[in-house]
C-alpha cells in the first residue's frame, strides 16, 4: 500500500486558504466579533494586526492554521482589513519572525478554546479512521472525516502530512481486520 495518496498539489491546497471564498463563508467565518477585535487590537502593528486576525479567521473557516495567511484570497484580505482599519498591503510583511506566529497561533488557541493534538488525540484518532476505513476505503473521504472529527473536537489540525500518515495507516489496519 502507498505511504501517501496527496499529490504534492493537493498538500499545497490543504496547508493554505482556498483560492476563493464565498461571500457567505466571508460573512460567517470573517467577520470579527467585537471581542475578536478586541484581541486583534491588543497588537501592535497594522502588519501584525492583519496577519493574527486572518489566523483567528483561517482557525474558524479551517479548522487549521494556514501555512502563510498571504495565502487568502484578496476578498478576504480586504474584508478583514477593513474592519480593523488598515491597509490590505500590510499583510505582505507578516510571518517574517517564525516565533511571532507561534505566539500567535498560541493566543488564538487559547483565545478561541483550539488545542493542539496531543500523542493520545493522534492514537484515538487512528483507532477511529481505522474503523472508518472498514467502512469506506477511500482515501479523500477518511481524510475529509478525520478533519471535521478534529474540528468538531476543538484540536488545531496538525500539517496535513501527519492526517494523510494516520489515514494511509488506518487503511492498513482496516486491510489487515478484514483479511
Amino acid at each position: 500500500m502507498p505511504r501517501r495518496f496527496l499529490t504534492t498539489q493537493d498538500r499545497e491546497r490543504l496547508s493554505h486558504f482556498p483560492a476563493a471564498i464565498e461571500e457567505s463563508d466571508l460573512i460567517a467565518y470573517f467577520l470579527l466579533t467585537p471581542a475578536d477585535l478586541e484581541q486583534v487590537m491588543r497588537i501592535r502593528t497594522d502588519t501584525q494586526r492583519l496577519g493574527f486576525a486572518l489566523l483567528v479567521c483561517g482557525l474558524r473557516y479551517l479548522g487549521y492554521f494556514p501555512s502563510e495567511v498571504q495565502t487568502a484570497p484578496a476578498s478576504a484580505i480586504a474584508y478583514v482589513a477593513q474592519q480593523i482599519g488598515c491597509d490590505p498591503q500590510a499583510l505582505a510583511g507578516y510571518g517574517r519572525r517564525a516565533q511571532t506566529r507561534c505566539e500567535h497561533q498560541l493566543w488564538l488557541m487559547n483565545y478561541l478554546g483550539f488545542r493542539r493534538m496531543e500523542q493520545t488525540d493522534l492514537d484515538a484518532l487512528l483507532e477511529w479512521l481505522s474503523q472508518r476505513a472498514l467502512e469506506n476505503d477511500h482515501p479523500s473521504i477518511l481524510l475529509q472525516q478525520a478533519s471535521e472529527r478534529l474540528y468538531l473536537q476543538r484540536l488545531a489540525r496538525p500539517g496535513i502530512t501527519t492526517i494523510e500518515r494516520l489515514v494511509v495507516t488506518a487503511r492498513q489496519r482496516a486491510v489487515e481486520l478484514t483479511y
